[in-house]
């Protein structure tokens, strides 16, 4: 197993500061944002910023930490085929072999129409698409985004789980039998507290209040051995008793933590 630190894990780093704090925590990758979109300020546009792009490639090859993905994707009603277009010359540009696509668009059919041109357009730059479902989105649960991807049926379309939206859509890790290590993208993880809040306050929690790998009471254990060997884990994990650290100490801190808990289980990715 590899592990990669995803960008909201330590989302208030500056974009020149997240390849060291995943450096520092130990690391093989790191999932960068590369468009703003509604995050904080703090979260700068990378696409079509030349030099910030030289800036992380600089990093990337001096400390030995690959952009393993990049987001998000976010397909609506419409999409801006040349933002996309620039999004993914992007992701090439920095090495990525993953970019994390989301729906808010109502209409399925429209989905499998926008997905599929992205799946096509990635595939030439070398990029996979992942699509992950969130239950506060258009795509809501596992079966949906299953049932968009089979309605695409392209290779370079594959799955994202991320463990507290496939708890917080209803799901389990019994709902993963019979897929592939094809099937996926790759794997978000996160622990998270017994009570599930309100619809409505599901956002601030997985933006803002989720736990490290083994401090909750979510079924992670079962996830893992559910995974096909071969399948990336990203940790995304916005912890808030770690907020108060500086990014490149809370990156060292969850990346420990992570990885003793993954080494307990026979799943050290180091």
């Amino acid at each position: 197993m590899s592990l990669s630190l995803a960008h909201l894990t330590v989302l208030d780093a500056r974009t020149e500061d997240l390849i060291p704090a995943a450096a520092a925590g130990g690391f093989d990758g790191v999932g960068v944002r590369i468009f703003p979109g509604s995050n904080p300020p703090y979260v700068r546009q990378i696409v079509g910023d030349r030099a910030l792009i030289s800036t992380l490639v600089a990093q990337s090859d001096d400390l030995g930490v690959p952009v393993t993905d990049v987001e998000s994707f976010v397909i609506g009603e419409s999409i801006d085929r040349d933002r996309f277009e620039a999004g993914l010359e992007t992701a090439a540009a920095l090495g990525a072999k993953r970019l994390l696509a989301v729906s808010y668009d109502p209409q399925p059919d429209r989905l499998v129409d926008s997905l599929g041109w992205l799946a096509q357009r990635a595939a030439t730059y070398g990029v996979r698409v992942g699509l992950e479902f969130i239950p506060y989105s258009q795509l809501r649960t596992l079966p949906e985004a299953l049932a968009v991807l089979a309605a695409v049926d392209d290779a370079n379309a594959a799955l994202i789980i991320d463990s507290l939206h496939l708890s917080r859509s209803g799901g389990s890790p019994g709902d993963l039998a019979g897929l592939t290590a094809q099937d996926y993208a790759f794997v978000q993880i996160s622990d998270a507290r017994a009570e599930i809040p309100w619809r409505e306050d599901l956002p601030a929690e997985a933006r803002t209040d989720r736990l490290l790998p083994g401090d909750g009471t979510l079924w992670l254990d079962a996830l893992l051995a559910a995974l096909p060997a071969g399948v990336p884990l990203s940790l995304e994990a916005p912890v808030q008793e770690l907020s108060a650290l500086p990014p490149l100490e809370r990156a060292r801190t969850a990346g420990r933590r992570t990885r003793e808990y993954l080494a307990a289980r026979g799943g050290d990715p180091a």
